[in-house]
């Protein structure tokens, strides 16, 4: 009789170990990826144009839906460093850009205006694994000029 206890305490603790042990485990197979999405709009890819007009970029922040009325506020972001890609540019802002407003992007370089509005976003899962539940705000379709425009990052001359 007391064979049987030992070998049936002896099974639970074999079991609670490897109980643990796949939790542990579990974490390690977790992926740990930054996930690009609507949240990190400190970024616009400019398409089709000559460095010398992004060398000054003026952001201005308008309240949602009220046709570029309601002016909030402006931003001006002077760039040197350009990434010399055969077909876009990059320009980092010097302020993110959120999907709660609508923008118009100026170029004063050479008077071009881009307007950028109903942004469309998407909860979707990050991290994928055992017990994993990343899930990041992504950026699925934005307007540009009354375009429709897709893409993680906001694109603008395409």
């Amino acid at each position: 009789m007391a064979d049987l206890k030992i070998k049936k305490s002896s099974g639970l603790v074999s079991l609670m170990f490897l109980v643990v042990n796949l939790l542990a485990l579990s974490s390690c197979i977790c992926t740990k990826k930054y996930c690009l999405g609507a949240d990190d709009m400190d970024q616009v890819y400019f398409y089709n144009n000559v460095i010398e007009n992004l060398d000054t970029v003026v952001v201005k922040k308008f309240a949602k839906n009220t046709g570029f009325a309601t002016l909030i506020s402006s931003s001006t972001t002077i760039t040197v460093n350009f990434s010399k890609t055969t077909n876009f540019e990059i320009v980092v802002l010097n302020e993110k850009l959120t999907t709660d407003f609508d923008y118009k992007v100026e170029l004063p370089g050479n008077g071009q205006v881009y307007t950028v509005s109903d942004f469309v976003v998407k909860k979707e899962r990050c991290n994928s694994g055992f017990m994993c539940n990343d899930y990041f705000n992504a950026l699925e379709s934005y307007k540009v000029n009354g375009k429709s425009a897709s893409g993680a990052i906001l694109a603008l001359g395409k």
